[in-house]
């Protein structure tokens, strides 16, 4: 039988997760999650999103070089105020400015830049799906469940979906996009993620996985 590409989702969303939940406090999300008729294939982008981040995060140190020593002049010259060492048209430029710069990248300007690299570099044929090696690859024969409950580590309020195997072994993923549920065929997971903890439903999805939902 030949296999064929039944669809996916990448995202700044997703994250595969680890089995330390230190390691995921720094996760940096950006992720892709493929499917075919005999495989699921994960890919990682967490260096696109590394790399738009990176120029905020220099701006930042930027803006603290900028703001420690005017506060420590200042307090030196005068413990129960605040001098500039400049007129205060040199000053507040330099000290609103990056700050104001390091908001614009971090709301808009680099979520926007991770979102339009992975679109261009999100598969949508097998072949294309074949030409980069992959983080992760399961035959779907082996995948014996799908698990989509709540994360119970705060940092992380996304719906998380596990993938269960034969021999044990479970791979967890952070989810933040809806159409993640809509390429399993599940759209009403992640509304019985609010109902009681006791209450559990079993979707057969458009991709042949069971999902069990809690």
């Amino acid at each position: 039988m030949d296999e064929t590409f039944l669809g996916g989702v990448a995202s700044q969303m997703l994250g595969r997760l680890t089995d330390s939940t230190f390691s995921n406090g720094f996760l940096l999300h950006g992720y892709g999650i493929f499917f075919t008729s005999k495989r699921l294939i994960g890919f990682t982008y967490r260096k696109i999103t590394l790399v738009a981040y990176l120029i905020p995060f220099c701006i930042f140190l930027l803006w603290l070089g900028i703001l420690l020593p005017t506060m420590a002049w200042g307090l030196k010259v005068d413990p129960n105020g605040f001098p500039l060492p400049y007129p205060a048209y040199v000053m507040v430029p330099l000290l609103i400015g990056p700050l104001v710069l390091v908001v614009t990248f971090v709301v808009y300007l680099s979520p926007r830049r991770v979102r339009m690299k992975i679109e261009r570099q999100k598969p949508t044929s097998l072949t294309e799906l074949t030409r980069r090696q992959p983080d992760l690859s399961l035959e779907r024969a082996d995948i014996s469940q799908v698990t989509i409950d709540g994360n119970p580590d705060f940092r992380f309020p996304n719906p998380r979906t596990t993938f269960t195997m034969r021999t044990g072994q479970q791979y967890s993923f952070d989810i933040g996009r809806p159409e993640f549920f809509t390429i399993l065929g599940s759209h009403s997971a992640p509304r019985r993620l609010r109902r009681s903890n006791r209450e559990q439903g079993t979707l057969r999805t458009n991709t042949g996985l069971t999902v069990l939902s809690e």
